[in-house]
């Protein structure tokens, strides 16, 4: 994070999701667009796999983190560090929210299929 007189500029933090996007209230929640309900439902059991996971290899708390399922005609609205949208279909994390964020596709680039 950048300081008073850096050149390392503090990133702008900015509303969580693009609006009418519901929550799913579980280990790693998951912001998402009402017609990826069922992905979202499918994607919240592998992301508390992995968040569990990440803590026994760090032998600490992981820290809290909230996750965007994000619709493709949203992706230019998703939370992101840059003032530019990042390329769609690829998944990123970003600490332009609070909590920090992993942001996913609702349909994922071909490079990943």
């Amino acid at each position: 994070m950048g300081r008073a007189g850096s050149a390392v500029a503090a990133p702008e933090r900015r509303e969580a999701a693009p609006p009418g996007y519901e929550c799913l209230d579980a280990e790693v929640p998951i912001l998402y667009a009402p017609r990826l309900a069922g992905k979202a439902g499918e994607l919240s059991g592998y992301l508390a796999q992995g968040y569990r996971t990440l803590g026994r290899i760090l032998s600490v708390e992981p820290p809290g983190i909230i996750a965007y399922l994000v619709a493709d005609e949203d992706w230019r609205e998703a939370p992101r560090d840059n003032a530019r949208p990042y390329p769609p279909g690829l998944p990123y994390f970003t600490r332009s929210v609070e909590p920090p964020a992993l942001v996913l596709p609702g349909d994922l680039s071909p490079a990943f299929r």
